[in-house]
């Protein structure tokens, strides 16, 4: 991908010296239009390759390549495994239906965060992000096309999983801001990897520990009086018990469902900006 962004870096320079007079003149003319059209057209370029890069990146790795296939074994655990073991064992999935929906969705973000920072890490490695710094780009930009790939992505992977698994009827609009909120949780992952990790070696650690932390969320759906805002540090708390909600009520919960989401969406957007701001400011990009 280096290779391919010091080419656009190259073919700007060689655009730009091959200008004639004419040309400025003209571009002074109309102000500055044609320039711009062109800033955008190579920055949407620029786009279109990082894309395609991440997505060859994923599916070349043998690790990120398995990552990248969890949906779909989550998914199937939900929709044929578990009512095998309910059909067989007398284990009755219902009683059990928020924890276990809560512990095949909070694993999407793990996922996809996982791939965000192990994608930064290799970028850093190959020293993507300096050859960035002179692209029409631009390192904010770079950054928030990581963020926001990463966040549709694992949108649509909460998504499968939620209704391909069939677990519980959560209804439509529960289900998209759900999967929303939970998401928060992807980027998060991938930033707090790289503020911790210099290398892949690292970021296996910083990513088990961090991973510990689905731990508290469902800890917390033994709770539905105060005792569970003890556990609300943890990223995953707030889908949890919003999917927790759902299924089983509010009238059961300490908070209704509304403000679960409306203060997991809150506190997820104040620890993404938190972390981006730290990793910015402790890897000095």
């Amino acid at each position: 991908m280096k290779d391919k962004i010091n080419e656009k870096i190259s073919e700007k320079k060689t655009d730009k010296r091959s200008g004639n007079s004419s040309d400025r003149a003209s571009g002074r003319k109309s102000g500055g239009t044609s320039g711009e059209t062109s800033g955008n057209s190579s920055a949407l370029s620029l786009y279109l390759i990082f894309v395609k890069s991440e997505f060859k990146r994923w599916v070349r790795e043998p690790l990120t390549r398995v990552m990248v296939a969890y949906p779909l074994i989550f998914g199937l655990i939900g929709r044929y495994l578990l009512p095998y073991i309910e059909e067989n064992t007398g284990l009755i999935i219902a009683l059990y239906a928020d924890l276990i929906l809560v512990m095949l969705t909070l694993m999407m973000p793990l996922v996809f965060g996982i791939l965000m920072g192990f994608s930064i890490l290799d970028d850093r490695d190959d020293n993507v992000l300096a050859a960035v710094k002179v692209t029409p780009l631009g390192l904010n930009r770079y950054f928030s096309f990581r963020v926001i790939m990463i966040f549709i992505c694992t949108i649509l992977a909460c998504l499968f999983v939620i209704l391909f698994s069939a677990i519980a009827d959560l209804g439509t609009g529960r289900v998209i801001s759900i999967a929303v909120l939970a998401s928060l949780a992807a980027p998060l992952t991938g930033l707090f990897i790289n503020i911790f990790a210099s290398n892949k070696i690292e970021g296996f650690a910083i990513f088990k520990g961090f991973g510990a932390l689905i731990f508290f969320p469902i800890i917390a759906l033994f709770f539905t009086d105060f005792k569970e805002l003890f556990f609300a540090f943890a990223p995953g708390f707030f889908p949890a018990k919003a999917i927790s909600s759902s299924i089983r009520g509010n009238e059961f919960m300490f908070l209704s469902y509304n403000q679960y989401i409306f203060w997991g969406w809150v506190y997820g957007i104040v620890l993404n900006l938190l972390a981006y701001r730290y990793f910015r400011k402790k890897r000095k990009v």
